[in-house]
């Protein structure tokens, strides 16, 4: 990938994608108006999505989490609309259950790794964090879901009882 090739007084992004049989080059005006309507960009966006998906099917678990990390940040919801800063669309529903005991495993481990008073903590803000991403999402993130926390539900409510 090369950047910044200046033509006339505009920038462009050149980006080439290669594999054994061909070479495709695809070029996209850097800056606030590169969102514009291009000759290539939906054939950008198919070729990527294609190969997207083909990759993903050969990554490993940890692999397929970092995608889905970058892929779920580049997304916002603004005033309940979905607005994807995503170049193509990645569909991650074959590996939701993947991502899913991933992401329970994770928020577990964390937890057990606390001690009682960060416990009760920690599940105070993974709570206020689920609660905000059901307020604003339309769609559910998988990394926020408070089933992953429901075999602690009794340990939470003993913490709770104390501190009070």
């Amino acid at each position: 990938m090369s950047y910044s090739i200046a033509v006339g007084l505009r920038f462009f992004e050149r980006i080439t994608i290669h594999n054994p049989n061909n070479k495709k080059e695809f070029l996209f005006p850097c800056g606030y108006d590169s969102l514009g309507n291009f000759e290539n960009n939906q054939a950008f966006k198919e070729l990527c999505t294609t190969y997207t998906q083909q990759a993903l099917e050969s990554m490993d678990t940890e692999k397929i989490v970092e995608l889905y990390i970058l892929y779920a940040n580049n997304i916002e919801y603004i005033f309940n609309e979905e607005r994807s800063n995503n170049v193509f669309t990645i569909d991650f529903s074959p590996h939701q259950e993947l991502l899913k005991e991933y992401f329970c495993k994770e928020i577990q481990n964390t937890f057990n790794s606390l001690s009682a008073n960060k416990q009760l903590s920690f599940y105070r803000g993974y709570e206020q964090g689920c609660n905000n991403r059901k307020l604003y999402n339309t769609k559910k993130d998988l990394r926020f879901d408070m089933d992953y926390l429901a075999p602690y539900k009794d340990r939470i409510e003993s913490l709770k009882d104390k501190n009070e």
